[in-house]
């Protein structure tokens, strides 16, 4: 933890990384709206690596056609989580809630994240 403090621009190690994946797990998120809220109240308790395994969590499990895997999809839903993963990477707290907040506010409109 004071690594990362004393350096915010070197990526977290392997046993960080395994933690924050831990703890994303250890919520056993029933459904996206779910795993969406708890992204979010990881984001806003600054804890970056849990919330980022949740964003990520989210985008993979969204289907795609093969020949369209490689293309990041820029709109929507995805697009939002996109964002919101991008934000957390540089550590932009404001952008990650922002793109979070869009995505639940979509799910809670009945328009589930795909």
């Amino acid at each position: 933890m004071q690594r990362e403090r004393a350096n915010p621009g070197v990526p977290p190690g392997a046993q960080a990384q395994r933690r924050a994946a831990e703890e994303a797990d250890a919520a056993e998120l029933a459904n996206a709206l779910a795993q969406l809220r708890a992204a979010r109240r990881a984001i806003a308790r600054r804890r970056h690596g849990p919330a980022n395994d949740l964003v990520e969590a989210r985008m993979l499990t969204r289907s795609t056609l093969a020949a369209a895997a490689d293309r990041p999809l820029q709109g929507g839903p995805v697009g939002h989580l996109s964002a919101a993963r991008a934000a957390l990477q540089r550590q932009d707290q404001a952008a990650a809630l922002r793109e979070v907040d869009a995505v639940i506010a979509l799910a809670e409109r009945g328009r589930p994240p795909r």
